[in-house]
């Protein structure tokens, strides 16, 4: 007598076989959008809230931009003493490709917890406003530090590094 074959091991062989086809595609689909961020970097339009209703506005770039080593991907970046508040207002930006833009305590002139982030798109001339998670203390030393995007659409501090050669100091008043 010749066995049967099992339909039960058939059913199992067959799922396992659409769910592989499945996260194999989504998995396409997962890098295609990680790396499509990347490709902001080279659109002739951006984008960048710097409008005093806190609206996007186009800002035109007449080229893309690519960074060579050693050329810092920012510049004009101007932090006022401030009120404590649970916000902080960056005065001027100009990012040349997207960043990270965090607030962070100094303690003894060493730098100490991230208090809020905020991502800056391309653009001359931004004035950032970043919501803290916690407020800001009366004479309290801060410095805002620039992040390079990894991509993702929340700040990472491990993954967005941090950038030698721009910040700014401000102390809450």
């Amino acid at each position: 007598m010749e066995p049967t074959p099992n339909k039960a091991s058939a059913k199992i062989t067959t799922a396992l076989i659409i769910g592989l086809l499945v996260g194999f595609t989504a998995g396409m689909f997962w890098q295609e959008r990680r790396s499509g961020s990347l490709l902001l970097n080279n659109a002739s339009t951006k984008t960048s809230q710097n409008g005093d209703d806190g609206n996007l506005m186009p800002i035109s770039t007449s080229t893309a931009h690519t960074r060579k080593a050693g050329e810092v991907p920012a510049k004009g970046l101007i932090v006022k003493d401030q009120p404590a508040s649970d916000r902080v207002e960056i005065e001027n930006l100009d990012a040349m490709e997207i960043l990270w833009v965090a607030v962070r305590e100094e303690k003894d002139g060493v730098l100490g917890n991230i208090l809020g982030a905020q991502k800056v798109l391309v653009g001359d001339g931004q004035k950032v406003i970043v919501e803290l998670l916690r407020p800001t203390v009366s004479g309290g030393a801060y410095r805002v530090v620039l992040h390079s995007d990894a991509g993702d659409p929340a700040f990472n501090y491990r993954e967005d590094v941090a950038l030698a050669g721009v910040e700014a100091k401000f102390t809450a008043q």
